[in-house]
């Protein structure tokens, strides 16, 4: 069962909208939407209170982590449709309050997105997998990735750094959420 706490029929038989997440060599945990806000930021939490929050496909906020990312704040406040990004940068501001490092910018660039099959506890998708390059402020780079279905823009996995020289989180949707655009992953 590749390590998944529940299985595909325990998901589809659930009314709520449930992701998987998980950082390397560690257990995955699954999460199931506890809120929408409203700017339309998706509220996930595990059973053990961790809480991820999510706006499209990015990580804004966690809760119940050994280092939690407090605000993430885009241009003009506007989301990247990665898509539409592709060749394209962007910029965003992080705080990590616990760290005390604040208004740190990071500067992404997206890579042009290549075809792939993706499969999530059974269910397969042919996704464009497009990778972001993010400059940190002391020029390290590190690279998310994005895995989004080429018709609708949702993402359906990611692989992302929210807090920088943290392990790289692991994030697939189970059951999208029914309600509206947002994509959580």
């Amino acid at each position: 069962m590749d390590g998944s706490p529940v299985t595909r029929a325990q998901i589809d038989a659930l009314p709520y909208a449930s992701v998987m997440a998980w950082f390397e060599n560690t257990p995955k945990a699954f999460m199931v939407l506890g809120e929408v806000t409203a700017n339309g930021s998706l509220v996930w939490v595990s059973s053990n209170r961790q809480i991820l929050v999510t706006r499209g496909p990015f990580v804004v906020r966690t809760a119940g982590l050994p280092e939690d990312l407090t605000e993430v704040r885009f241009t003009d406040d506007r989301i990247p449709d990665l898509l539409a990004a592709q060749g394209t940068q962007s910029r965003r501001r992080i705080d990590i309050q616990k760290a005390q490092r604040f208004d740190m910018v990071l500067n992404s660039f997206y890579g042009r997105g290549r075809p792939v099959e993706l499969t999530i506890m059974g269910q397969s998708h042919a996704v464009l997998a497009i990778d972001e390059t993010v400059q940190l402020p002391d020029g390290k780079k590190i690279t998310n990735t994005y895995w989004v279905d080429p018709e609708t823009g949702f993402c359906w996995k990611s692989l992302q750094n929210p807090v920088p020289g943290q392990p790289a989180l692991n994030l697939e949707i189970l059951k999208p959420f029914a309600g509206g655009p947002a994509s959580p992953a």
